[in-house]
C-alpha cells in the first residue's frame, strides 16, 4: 500500500495503482497488513480498513486485529476488517493484558478472550486490575481475587483488600499469598 495526499487529504492505493480509500483522511494507522484510515469531523471520526468502514465518537485500537468503537458512550468491538465481534454494547472496557478485555455492562465486567471471541466469565466483577506475574486482581461484591491470563479465576474473590503480586507474593487483608 502506499499514501498519496491530494488537496491536503489522503488516498490510499494498493502497489498496482488501484485506489483502496478516496482522499478524504486526515491519517493513517496501519496494523501489520491492515490500513485504517482516521477522517475527523467535528466530534465524529470516520475510520476506515480496506473491507469496512465505521463512524463513531472516539476509537481505542486494542491490539492489530481488534478496534473499540464508541458512539455515545457505548462500545463495540469489531476485528479491524470490520467484522462486528460481539453483537453488544458496553458502557467501559479495560485492556487487562494477555488478550484479555474486561467489558462492562450493566455496571459489572466479564472478561473477554480476543484470540477465542468468546467470554471466560460472567459479568461479576465490579472491577479488574491489570496483571503483574501473571496474575490480576479482581473484585466482585467487594471482595478481591486473581485471574491469570487465561481469565481463570485462580485465587477466589475473598478478600476484603488485595495488591499485586511481586516476587511472587501478594499482600492481603488477613495475610499474604503465594501465588504458586
Amino acid at each position: 500500500h502506499y499514501y498519496v495526499e491530494k488537496y491536503n487529504s489522503w488516498g490510499l492505493y494498493d502497489l498496482c495503482g488501484t485506489r483502496l480509500l478516496p482522499y478524504i483522511y486526515n491519517d493513517f494507522v496501519t496494523f501489520g497488513e491492515e490500513v485504517i484510515g482516521i477522517k475527523r469531523k467535528g466530534n465524529t471520526i470516520h475510520l476506515s480498513s480496506t473491507c469496512e468502514s465505521f463512524v463513531c465518537k472516539r476509537y481505542h485500537m486494542i491490539d492489530s486485529e481488534h478496534i473499540l468503537t464508541d458512539n455515545n458512550g457505548r462500545w463495540k468491538l469489531y476485528k479491524t476488517t470490520g467484522e462486528q465481534i460481539i453483537d453488544d454494547e458496553f458502557e467501559d472496557f479495560i485492556n487487562i493484558g494477555f488478550g484479555l478485555l474486561g467489558l462492562k455492562k450493566d455496571k459489572s465486567y466479564a472478561i473477554f478472550n480476543l484470540s477465542e471471541s468468546r467470554f471466560v466469565s460472567d459479568f461479576k466483577y465490579d472491577t479488574i486490575y491489570d496483571f503483574y506475574e501473571s496474575r490480576a486482581t479482581v473484585v466482585q461484591d467487594g471482595l478481591h481475587g486473581f485471574i491469570d491470563n487465561n481469565g481463570v479465576e485462580v485465587i477466589p474473590c475473598q478478600y476484603g483488600g488485595a495488591w499485586m503480586f511481586q516476587d511472587g507474593i501478594a499482600n492481603v487483608d488477613g495475610g499474604i499469598l503465594d501465588k504458586y
